[in-house]
Formats: structure tokens, sequence, C-alpha cells
């Protein structure tokens, strides 16, 4: 009888040091100090109480039972400090996740402010200026040309601010609802992308050099891969000051252990990204001067996504260390069959 006895309270400190191990392996990142200490403690306790039950009930040493009473006293109080902690470091934790909810709502407000504040009133202003001149010149008949390049601006003016108010729109969807994300062919979203970047300038004055593999690539993505890719290939054009746009869109595939990516190069002759810009361009809040032209909520909302889809996005030089020569846009997304 002593020896089943024996055997069940062995096997139930084996069942209570399973548990406290697999507890401290689960929270083993987040668990403090003070709770190692409590785990250590209570696994010694256990220890000093089964090696006691199992010295009394086999008669080795039965003297050992005076101390029964004080382990009897000890347990519950060790195990009582142990939850102790417990609830307040999930205290903690709840409170640092609010803190940072906190800030980034904050930010959000910030950052919408700062949209409004700055790149539409500067869209307003290149209007407002554009109407003055053209008032100036109504009655001039010999400046028809360039009445025509003032009322294209304004016209473009007028385009940046609708893609602005999309894309707020968009940055909007992604943070409140998110995207669904499923495979989608490279191959055809770029195709899409590249043709209607050529639609919207001259053939004469825009150039895109395509090295992308003939068969079809599925990557992890979602809807808004499209808009990415144009938002990139626009910028190019867009902050480019040679009469001759050049681009290029490299596609390559990259393996390592357990994933297999693309990765997607989008490169110009633009105007480039000076180093000090290069790791905050996709940041709205990366300094004081907001004078991007609409340019920083399409990278912001380009880098949202790609994290969304579990990808990365960098910029480079085109030209290794002179940045004037252009800009190299590398996108890593993961393959799937």
């Amino acid at each position: 009888m002593n020896l089943l006895i024996i055997i069940i309270d062995f096997l139930s400190f084996l069942a209570i040091l399973i548990a406290l191990l697999l507890i401290f392996i689960r929270w083993k990142e987040k668990v403090p100090s003070s709770m190692i200490l409590i785990f250590l403690i209570l696994l010694v306790l256990n220890i000093i109480n089964h090696a006691n039950n199992i010295l009394e009930w086999s008669n080795i040493f039965p003297e050992i039972d005076l101390y029964d009473d004080y382990l009897g006293i000890l347990q519950p109080i060790i195990w009582g400090f142990l939850f102790y902690s417990f609830i307040q470091e999930r205290s903690k934790e709840e409170l640092r996740k609010s803190e940072k909810n906190y800030i980034e709502a904050y930010n959000r407000v910030d950052f919408y402010k700062d949209l409004l504040a700055h790149d539409m009133a500067n869209i307003l202003n290149n209007i407002n200026s554009s109407v003055r001149i053209l008032e100036m010149w109504k009655d001039d008949l010999q400046k028809v040309e360039k009445k025509a390049e003032i009322t294209n601006m304004i016209s473009q003016q007028v385009e940046r601010g609708k893609n602005l108010i999309e894309n707020m729109k968009r940055l909007s969807r992604i943070e409140n609802h998110g995207e669904s994300i499923s495979p989608v062919n490279l191959n055809s979203v770029l195709m899409k992308s590249i043709d209607q970047i050529r639609t919207r300038f001259n053939q004469n004055q825009i150039q895109v050099i395509t090295k992308i593999p003939e068969d079809r690539i599925m990557v992890k993505a979602g809807s808004l891969l499209l808009d990415i890719f144009e938002n990139i290939l626009l910028n190019g054009c867009i902050h480019n000051e040679n009469n001759k746009i050049n681009l290029w869109v490299i596609v390559s595939q990259i393996k390592d252990d357990e994933h297999k990516f693309v990765q997607i190069e989008f490169m110009d002759n633009g105007v480039g990204i000076i180093d000090e810009r290069k790791h905050s361009i996709f940041d709205r809040s990366y300094d004081q001067n907001k004078s991007t032209g609409g340019m920083g909520i399409g990278l912001s909302l380009v880098m949202k996504v790609i994290n969304k889809y579990g990808g990365k996005i960098m910029v480079k030089n085109r030209i290794k260390e002179d940045y004037k020569k252009g800009s190299n846009f590398i996108i890593l997304l993961e393959q799937v069959n």
C-alpha cells in the first residue's frame, strides 16, 4: 500500500514539475526576475514536500513528519505570491498595450492633421497662384501657350489632391479593417502597373526597361499591390528632371532554408534620395520638412501595406555611392506555390 502511495505521490510531483516548467517556458520572455524566484522556491518546496512523503511512508525517516505542517503553510503562501505576481505582470502588460495604442492613435491624428495642414494647403496655394496668373493674362492673346501650361498645372494639382484624399481613405481602411491576403499573380500586376504608367506619359518622354521571368510567379499579397507598384513607378517619374525618364523593373527569386521570396527592384534616373532620408522617407513624421509634394503619404501607405503582406521594402541608390543618379526601391514578397 505504501509503495502505491509513494508511486502516486511521485507521479503527482512530476505533474506539478512539468506544469511549472511549461508555464515558465511559455512565459519566459515576459517573466520578471521576481516570478522566476517564486518558481524556483515552489520547485524546491515541492521537491522537499514529496521527498518528505516518500521518506515518511517508506519508514526510512518517519521523524520528518514533524515538518509537514510548516510545508503545508508555506506552499499555499508561495502559490499566492505567484498568482499575485502573475496578475500584476498581466496588468502591466495591458497597461503597456494601452499606452502603445494611445501613442499610435495620437500619431495617427497628427499624421492626418499634417496632411491637411501642409499637403492639401500646398495644393490649394498652387491652384490659387495659377488662377491669379490666368487672370493677369486673360486679355493677353500672345500667351496662349503659357495659359495652356498653367491650365495643365491646375489639372495636375487637382489630380494630386484627388490622389491624396484617395490614399488617406485607403490608409484609414487598412488601419481599421485590414486587408485580405491571398496569392496574387505578380507578373500580371507588374505589367498592368507598367502599362498604366506608360499611358500617363508620352512614349518619347518615358522608357521602361523590364527583366521579368516569363513563368508565372505567385506572391502573398492583396488587392492594393497594383497601387503600390504604381505609386513607386509614379514617384520615379514625378521626381525626375531629365528630358527622358528611364525606369527599370527587375524581378529575381531568393531562397532561404524555409521560404522563397521574390525581389522586385524599381529603379529610376530621377533626383534620388539623400542617405539621411533613406531610412525615414517611409515615415511621415521623419522631420519638420513637409514639402514632399504628396510623396510621403504614398510611401507611408506602401510600407504599411507591404508590412501587412509580411514583406519588406527598402530604398538604395541606383548607382552605389551616388544618390543623384536615381533611386532603387526594393520590395521583398513571399512566394507561394
